[in-house]
C-alpha cells in the first residue's frame, strides 16, 4: 500500500484517530442536547412556577396497612398568578387537598396528601402526585411519597414453587405463619385464590381449582409466636398451578403465593428415562 509523499503511517494513524473522537464528541454532544431538551424543561418549568419549602419528596417511613398517613406539601408561588387546576395522585389509595387554586406572586399554599396503604401489599411502595396549571394538560410539577408498607402477619416463604408433582396424588405444602407484635392475632380469613392451566401450551385453558387441604393449626397466634398452614392440593389432569393463599383478618392481610405443574406418572417415568 501506498501513501502519499511526506506522509508517514505515524500521520496516518493520528489523523484516522482524531476523526474518530471528533466524530464521537460530536454524537455525544447530540445526545446531551436531545437529552436536556427533553428533561431541564420540566424542571426548570417547575422552578420558575413555584418553590418547594420542604421538598417534592417525602418518605413516610413504616405505614401499617390498616392506616392512613398524611403529609403536607409546601410551596411558594414565583413571578406570575398561579392558576391551579388539578393535584392528579398515581392510584386510588392516595388523596389530595389543595390550600388554593389561585395563588398570587410569593405567596404560600399547600397540598396534603393522604396515604391509605393496600391491604395484601408489604414492602417499599412509591406513589405520585401530579400538578396541573389551569388550561394545560401536561404536569408541571411532580409530587413523590414513599412508605414501607407493613403486615400484621409474618412469613418466611412467601412464595411456594415445586417441580412437576404427581396427578391423583395431593401435594402438601406447610407454611408457618408468626405474629410479630405484642398483642394476640386471630386469622379470620383463609382463601385460596388460584387458577389451573391444562392443554398445549399454545392454546392453555383456565381453570379455578380448590385445594383439597386447606388448614390452619390454630386460629389465634399468640404474641411473637407461629401457627401452621398446611396447603393439599391433588388436580385429576396434567397441568400448571398459580395463585396464592390469603390470610388474614380485618385489618391485615397477607399472601403465600403458589406456582408449580402437576403430569402424570407415565409422563413423568418417560421424561426421566429421557434425562
Amino acid at each position: 500500500m501506498k501513501y502519499a509523499p511526506g506522509l508517514e503511517f505515524r500521520d496516518i494513524f493520528n489523523t484516522f484517530r482524531a476523526m474518530v473522537i471528533s466524530m464521537h464528541n460530536r454524537i455525544t454532544a447530540r445526545c446531551w442536547m436531545a437529552l436536556c431538551c427533553f428533561v431541564i424543561p420540566y424542571g426548570l418549568q417547575a422552578q420558575s412556577h413555584i418553590e418547594f419549602l420542604n421538598g417534592r419528596e417525602a418518605y413516610l417511613g413504616n405505614v401499617h396497612q390498616s392506616r392512613q398517613v398524611e403529609h403536607e406539601f409546601r410551596m411558594r408561588a414565583l413571578k406570575d398568578t398561579l392558576f391551579l387546576s388539578a393535584a392528579k395522585p398515581s392510584c386510588l389509595c392516595t388523596t389530595t387537598a389543595v390550600s388554593d387554586s389561585i395563588v398570587p406572586p410569593d405567596s404560600v399554599f399547600s397540598i396534603r396528601v393522604k396515604l391509605s396503604a393496600p391491604k395484601g401489599s408489604r414492602g417499599p411502595m412509591s406513589k405520585f402526585v401530579k400538578l396541573y396549571r389551569r388550561g394545560e394538560n401536561q404536569p408541571f410539577a411532580k409530587l413523590l411519597l414513599h412508605a414501607t408498607i407493613t403486615s400484621s402477619f409474618s412469613i418466611r416463604t412467601p412464595l411456594i414453587r415445586f417441580d412437576t408433582a404427581a396427578v391423583g396424588s395431593e401435594k402438601t405444602f406447610e407454611v408457618w405463619i408468626g405474629n410479630p407484635g405484642r398483642d394476640s392475632l386471630r386469622i379470620t380469613k383463609l382463601k385460596a385464590l388460584c387458577a389451573y392451566y391444562t392443554g398445549r401450551q399454545d392454546a392453555l385453558e383456565r381453570h379455578t381449582i380448590e385445594p383439597t387441604t386447606l388448614h390452619v393449626a390454630d386460629s389465634v397466634i399468640a404474641p411473637r409466636d407461629s401457627v401452621k398452614l398446611t396447603v393439599g392440593f391433588r388436580p385429576e389432569t396434567s397441568g400448571k398451578l398459580q395463585g396464592a393463599i390469603l390470610i388474614g383478618n380485618n385489618d391485615s392481610e397477607i399472601h403465600i403465593f403458589l406456582e408449580g405443574s402437576f403430569s402424570d406418572q407415565t409422563h413423568m417415568k418417560q421424561t426421566k428415562r429421557r434425562n
